[in-house]
């Protein structure tokens, strides 16, 4: 691994990790505009180069040499996004870790009430709003954890975890890794984040939320998140296997309260395999994928009484049209209602034009 390095002589509040690879330069140069036009000694960069093609390390070479924050370039082979991210993990030095992928943004000014926050409140999480936009940089929707602009508030580690999903919209303490003995999952293509996330959930002590929208989600259509890979159906029961081995030796090492937490990760399994991967399944590979008995094996084998879940059964969000059809095993007409989704959505793209 080569490393490129502008130091600072304080140890900085939060480092910041983008991972990159082969990504195109647009975005790149708004991922890091902010941290290249605004400087705060409270932050340092690390970005990790995943074995992208030479002209990509060109651009950041150019990109980062004029950084006025404390930044590092490192290089690695090619191993995916959680490897590079754990490359990231391993060369911080910062208090908190907050992830950016590369062709996402933050909003500086949010980035420096988020700065504020964790220096007065120090949470070990902090859930943060996202805005999910176009790439010209129009609103789609908001992902958030709570009302937008309020102020910071703690609430239960349960609360962040039922809305989490990806890593970038929750801020982490450096030492809560340690005290999980987690690495970022990696070697999957579906679910890395959530298993990655949810063990460092299930250690923090305390959590916040604020409705600060830092980060900005670019729905690209050339994204990693747009390609189908069918060979992959199965990669989200792996990242359970994870939580759950990783909930299971916690018993033994540190008294971890399995019986509290499993109803919380199986009812993030209803959603993830059981709806989700299903329906992923059924968009990718039609109604008679092998992927569909598989999951539903998986569910049954690993969380028999699923079916009963309370948080499932009180959960209206749970039961909408869609989730009763996919559960319900429907799937035709859940393909149906998925199609004309995609065409009114390309005919209502095609009218804003």
């Amino acid at each position: 691994m080569h490393r490129e390095r502008s130091t600072q002589s304080l140890a900085p509040l939060v480092s910041v990790i983008i991972p990159v690879y082969n990504t195109e330069e647009s975005y790149l140069r708004d991922c890091l505009r902010p941290f290249i036009q605004h400087t705060d000694s409270r932050i340092e960069i690390i970005v990790v180069d995943d074995g992208s093609q030479p002209a990509t390390g060109e651009i950041l070479r150019r990109l980062t040499q004029d950084c006025p924050n404390s930044i590092q370039l490192l290089r690695r082979k090619n191993g995916g996004q959680n490897a590079a991210r754990n490359t990231g993990v391993d060369a911080s030095t910062g208090k908190y870790i907050e992830f950016l992928d590369s062709d996402d943004c933050i909003d500086w000014q949010s980035q420096l009430k988020v700065l504020d926050v964790l220096e007065t409140q120090q949470p070990d999480i902090l859930g943060i709003n996202v805005i999910r936009c176009t790439p010209a940089g129009a609103t789609i929707g908001v992902l958030q954890f709570t009302e937008p602009d309020s102020l910071y508030h703690d609430v239960p580690a349960e609360y962040v975890l039922r809305k989490c999903g990806a890593l970038w919209n929750q801020i982490v303490r450096r030492d809560i890794f340690e005290q999980a003995g987690i690495r970022l999952l990696e070697g999957i293509y579906i679910g890395e984040d959530l298993a990655s996330i949810a063990p460092l959930i299930m250690s923090a002590r305390k959590v916040g939320v604020i409705g600060t929208a830092l980060y900005r989600f670019v729905d690209r259509p050339t994204s990693i998140t747009h390609i189908v890979h069918p060979e992959r159906l199965l990669d989200i029961t792996k990242a359970f296997d994870f939580i759950l081995n990783w909930m299971h030796s916690r018993v033994y090492a540190d008294g971890f309260d399995e019986a509290h937490w499993l109803p919380e990760i199986e009812r993030l399994a209803i959603i993830h395999i059981c709806f989700r991967g299903v329906g992923r399944a059924v968009d990718w590979e039609g109604v008679h994928s092998s992927a569909i008995a598989r999951l539903k094996n998986y569910m049954d084998r690993r969380f028999p009484r699923w079916r009963n879940n309370s948080l499932y059964q009180n959960d209206s969000s749970m039961h909408s049209l869609q989730y009763r059809l996919v559960i319900g095993g429907h799937y035709w007409t859940y393909l149906l209602c998925l199609r004309v989704s995609h065409m009114l959505a390309q005919f209502k793209s095609g009218k804003k034009e």
